[in-house]
Formats: structure tokens, C-alpha cells, sequence
């Protein structure tokens, strides 16, 4: 099969898509807004993000309408932005989840290091020091 016969069912939309003819941008999500969505879902195991993966989609089909150059099918080139979507939105969430190297630098506040204590017969549990009248019970002989 040639290119040009894979990309006839699409290509006189995909014209008009890039003159930024918005009723030929509809014909092609009611087209495949369904199967992209239903591998989108898939790929995330159904997760409720996959609604904003698949406007995601089609706002950078929209974005890009003039530059896009199609070598196999329009099929393929718009499950390529899928995966990149995908790809972006998985990255998004590990950046959100994994903490930043300086939070395990920097240590958290109100906590007393060994070095700067000022006690030396006490011991501090919650934020709370023992009567001076008894001694220590920190599991540490003195």
C-alpha cells in the first residue's frame, strides 16, 4: 500500500486542518478521539486522567496544524503524539511524587541536631523535656 492511498482517507481534512478550518479539526476527533481514548485508557490502566491526555492530544494537533508533515498515516502520526502525551503526563506525575535532593539536605525545622543540643542531662520526646527533679530516661546511660 503507498503512502498516498493510507493517507486519502484523511489527507483532504488534514488540508483543510492546516488552513485552520475548525469544522475539519472536528471531523477528525469525532473520527478517532474514540480508539485514542480507549488506548490512552489501556495505557493507564483506565486512570481519570485520561480525558485531559486526549484533550492534551488533540490542543497540540491543533497547535502544530501547520507544520504537520505525515511520511506513513495520519494513524500513526497521531498515536506518536499520544505516546508523547503519555510519556509527558507519567513524567509530570514521577516529578510530583519523587521529592526534591534538597529536601534530604536540608533538615526539617524545630529539630534539634546532636551537635548544637544544649542539654546534656536531658532528653526531649515530642517537643517535651523531662522534670529536672528525674533523671533522663532516653535509653542512653549518662
Amino acid at each position: 500500500m503507498s503512502t498516498q492511498e493510507m493517507l486519502s482517507d484523511d489527507s483532504p481534512l488534514l488540508l483543510r486542518l492546516k488552513e485552520g478550518d475548525r469544522t475539519a479539526f472536528d471531523e477528525i476527533f469525532n473520527r478517532h478521539a474514540g480508539p485514542v481514548l480507549t488506548y490512552i485508557r489501556r495505557r493507564l490502566n483506565g486512570a481519570a486522567e485520561a480525558d485531559d491526555i486526549l484533550q492534551e492530544v488533540f490542543l497540540r494537533l491543533w497547535k502544530k496544524r501547520d507544520s504537520i508533515v505525515i511520511h506513513t498515516s495520519f494513524r500513526n502520526y497521531i498515536f506518536t503524539v499520544v505516546q508523547n502525551c503519555i510519556s509527558d503526563h507519567l513524567r509530570a506525575i514521577k516529578k510530583r511524587i519523587t521529592p526534591s535532593s534538597t529536601n534530604f539536605r536540608n533538615k526539617p525545622p524545630n529539630v534539634p541536631s546532636p551537635t548544637n543540643s544544649t542539654s546534656t542531662n536531658r532528653c526531649t520526646i515530642s517537643g517535651r523535656t523531662p522534670p529536672t527533679n528525674s533523671p533522663a530516661r532516653c535509653g542512653v546511660s549518662m
